[in-house]
């Protein structure tokens, strides 16, 4: 099957799931979609601001506000004063509330198993892991749409900086880091926009926010390439930003002639080796003699 033909048969199963949701939904009470979904995220979340709500159902505010008010004044709902700061006001579920979403799940419980019961064995597994992983891949998704990659400019130089320094004092593996490294992180652009090096900017906004880079490694071979400072703030971590523009970085690295990539990383930052294990880098001993020995960090390498 075609990608073409794989888009619209899932577009067609989207749709029909949505058409389906109604079992989600209590319009014995008059409430939407929209309306079921936030009081779910409030029992998930206990208390939640019309801001986080309207990021989570991918709402714009507006929207969000005018729902919010339809369950407060049904008293499904009520707002909170925060005691640490007087300009937030979260909202949570009243008695009348959780008792709604109590039925709503039963209900929604009910509906679901009846389905996975017309499966057997097999199916259903794949139902449900299917179900789990483009849901998670969705949701990823709109995270990552939030973010523009471009080429590193000057002006990144800056902010990269007091990234990199952020992320190395979060690991504690700042005293780890060389002199030349230093230099590097000081003239971002300068290093990275000489012949056969790669940098990719991430941006959310005008914001800069991270990125990662490819520098030539000619102690490994003229072919040889090392991923060099991969680093985003906590906030932008964990759906996929990272490997989006490691792939970035190692497609050019391929069209560049590069034939193998190496990637250096602290043990102390396990995020990372994930990462890259999940990209089929294999560790691997180090292709720098000076380095032979030092147990804080660990190599990996990949064929392009």
């Amino acid at each position: 099957m075609s990608l073409s033909q794989d888009v619209v048969s899932i577009r067609e199963s989207i749709l029909r799931i949505i058409r389906e949701a109604e079992i989600f939904e209590s319009n014995d009470f008059g409430l939407g979609q929209s309306h079921c979904q936030i009081l779910l995220e409030l029992q998930r979340l206990h208390t939640s601001t019309i801001i986080e709500l309207s990021r989570l159902l991918s709402q714009n505010k507006s929207t969000t506000s005018r729902n919010i008010k339809f369950l407060q004044k049904q008293q499904y709902i009520m707002q909170l004063v925060d005691p640490t700061d007087n300009r937030l006001k979260p909202y949570t579920l009243t008695k009348k509330g959780r008792d709604l979403v109590a039925m709503l799940d039963e209900r929604a419980a009910e509906a679901i198993i009846e389905a996975l019961g017309i499966l057997q064995g097999e199916e259903l597994k794949k139902a449900v892991e299917g179900l789990e992983l483009f849901s998670g891949a969705l949701y990823h998704s709109r995270l990552q749409s939030k973010y523009t990659i471009r080429e590193i400019t000057a002006s990144d130089n800056i902010p990269l900086g007091k990234i990199i320094l952020q992320v190395l004092a979060e690991f504690n593996a700042r005293e780890l880091t060389s002199v030349y490294e230093d230099e590097e992180v000081r003239s971002m652009h300068e290093v990275y926009s000489k012949n056969d090096y790669i940098f990719y900017t991430a941006l959310k906004g005008d914001l800069v926010k991270g990125g990662v880079g490819i520098s030539p490694l000619l102690e490994a071979g003229k072919h040889c390439c090392e991923v060099r400072k991969m680093y985003l703030l906590p906030d932008d971590r964990g759906f996929g930003l990272g490997k989006k523009l490691l792939v970035r970085c190692l497609d050019q690295a391929r069209s560049n002639g590069y034939r193998t990539v190496y990637a250096k990383t602290a043990t102390r930052m396990p995020q990372a080796i994930t990462l890259f294990q999940k990209m089929d880098f294999k560790v691997t001993a180090s292709p720098i003699k000076e380095d032979a020995k030092n147990h804080s960090f660990i190599w990996l390498s990949k064929s392009l």
